[in-house]
């Protein structure tokens, strides 16, 4: 499905109120799982909801003739309160294949992915886009969860031998990084050693102090964005090995509030 509503599609800007129903529509999905009442919604936005593979699970895509760039958006009932965002699935490779093994073996209660490129619309720092509205809808429902964010960098590119030579740089998207995310950076250092960095702290670069999804979480209260940059070795890993990804949410997604 992701497949094919990320082909033929090109980015249209919504509407202020076409975000304002889609936000409603991703609370009541969220909340209520899928009905009638909310396909029908679906419908007026030129939306379709569709059953996934895993049980309790639904997905929410662009119909075939409405392909404007919104992205798609994955749900699933009873597993818990984190949410995955893959904004760049097309430009970080490999994050999009990472981003669905993630979904389907982690506790992720929703998660989106990007379906146009980001030199057609970047999601992660474009303002009104269904992503923003994705993300304000879950920080209402799931307020003490997390938005995980996962993104590529390229280790050679980097201007400090700091980031050069990791393979994970988790931040909050700021500067000051909340003990949640400490936690978290801490775990992953006894599982990666010499692999991860915080940011400013172990690294001064890729932050995500841009990033439109975190800075609207900080808006809003929500303490709970981790934006994680993640090297070409270690996403092939992660893409080829479930004992890797098992790794990396076990200490992600360890129970303690944001």
């Amino acid at each position: 499905m992701l497949r094919q509503a990320s082909r033929e599609g090109q980015f249209v800007q919504a509407s202020s109120d076409e975000l304002v129903r889609a936000q409603k529509l991703f609370v009541n999905l969220a909340r209520e799982g899928k009905s009638p009442a909310l396909q029908a919604e679906a419908a007026a936005l030129a939306l379709e909801i569709l059953p996934a593979e895993a049980p309790n699970s639904w997905v929410v895509r662009e119909t075939s003739e409405a392909k404007r760039g919104r992205g798609l958006f994955a749900f699933r009932a009873g597993v818990g309160s984190d949410v995955l965002q893959v904004p760049h699935s097309f430009k970080d490779e490999m994050t999009r294949e990472i981003g669905l093994a993630l979904f389907a073996e982690g506790r992720f209660a929703a998660a989106a992915w990007n379906t146009v490129p980001r030199t057609d619309a970047d999601m992660a720092h474009r303002e009104a886009t269904y992503f923003q509205s994705f993300t304000q809808a879950m920080a209402e429902v799931y307020p003490q969860g997390m938005v995980l964010q996962i993104h590529g960098f390229d280790q050679g590119k980097r201007k400090t031998q700091a980031a050069a030579d990791v393979d994970l740089i988790l931040s909050a998207g700021h500067s000051a990084p909340p003990a949640s995310l400490r936690q978290k950076w801490r775990c992953l250092t006894q599982a990666f050693p010499d692999q991860v960095a915080l940011y400013p702290e172990t690294s001064r670069e890729l932050g995500g102090t841009g990033n439109a999804q975190g800075g609207l979480l900080r808006s809003l209260g929500f303490n709970g964005f981790v934006h994680a940059e993640m090297s070409r070795p270690l996403r092939s890993l992660l893409r080829e090995d479930r004992a890797t990804r098992a790794a990396l949410l076990a200490c992600l997604q360890a129970k303690g509030g944001n």
